[in-house]
């Protein structure tokens, strides 16, 4: 007997969570991505940085590294 009402259960919870995962994260996506999508539009920013460049590489220049041993062993 608990062996059928076990799987009646997991059947229920599992469809359950289905419903609740799927509303959760919809709202979550709305309250959060939405309102950034809004602001990025509004003030003309570049989030991601995706907007082309002149330059032919994506590649951004590092400051040059001295390397010297005393900065080796004081690397933090």
């Amino acid at each position: 007997m608990f062996k059928q009402l076990r799987s009646w259960w997991m059947v229920f919870v599992h469809a359950l969570g289905k419903v609740q995962t799927t509303i959760l994260l919809s709202v979550v996506y709305h309250i959060a991505v939405g309102p950034l999508a809004l602001f990025s539009k509004v003030t003309g920013g570049d989030i991601l940085d995706l907007r082309s460049t002149a330059e032919p590489s994506y590649a951004k220049k590092l400051a040059r590294i001295s390397s010297n041993l005393e900065q080796a062993e004081k690397q933090f």
